[in-house]
């Protein structure tokens, strides 16, 4: 992802978002995304307050939500913590 994609504030469209452990807070800011977001590499979102931060539910022209985790990091505890948080 490019560096300090969370200052493009008024950013609209956003398909994809690969998660890394530091990154994940660049979508707190981004209010205006719209259509389908896809978080890749969810397995990396080990901080569930990082992903309580991302604020989905002010992201209300989001129309789905698609989260892919690798499948050699697979963890099912984690999966629904995160899940709850989002």
């Amino acid at each position: 992802m490019p560096p300090q994609l969370g200052r493009l504030m008024n950013l609209q469209s956003l398909t994809n978002f690969v998660v890394s452990r530091e990154r994940i807070r660049e979508l707190e800011f981004l209010l205006h995304l719209r259509g389908t977001l896809c978080l890749s590499r969810s397995e990396n979102m080990i901080d569930v307050e990082d992903a309580r931060r991302v604020n989905l539910k002010f992201k209300g022209r989001l129309d789905s939500l698609v989260l892919k985790w690798s499948d050699s990091s697979y963890v099912r505890e984690m999966e629904s913590d995160v899940l709850y948080m989002l």
